[in-house]
């Protein structure tokens, strides 16, 4: 059987993941691009599900206002106000 190896850092952001995704998180932003987007808010626009789990991160409180503090700028997409 093939094992891939990863991270501790993966798995936890993988469990993490999880965790918000029951949780129903508002905001998650990227990474690669820092942007935020709004989940609630989704468009096609963003491309909100071809983010990669590993480059998503997720604010806490789940803001807006602490995504942006955080240096993540707002996806035109689905948050109008930016």
């Amino acid at each position: 059987m093939f094992f891939r190896l990863v991270s501790k850092r993966q798995i936890i952001n993988d469990i993490y993941y999880l965790y918000i995704k029951q949780c129903m998180a508002d905001y998650y932003g990227d990474n690669n691009k820092k942007q935020v987007h709004d989940l609630n808010n989704q468009k096609d626009g963003c491309k909100i599900d071809e983010i990669r789990i590993v480059h998503r991160r997720y604010f806490i409180p789940d803001t807006h206002s602490q995504a942006n503090s955080e240096g993540y700028a707002s996806c035109i997409h689905c948050i109008e106000d930016s």
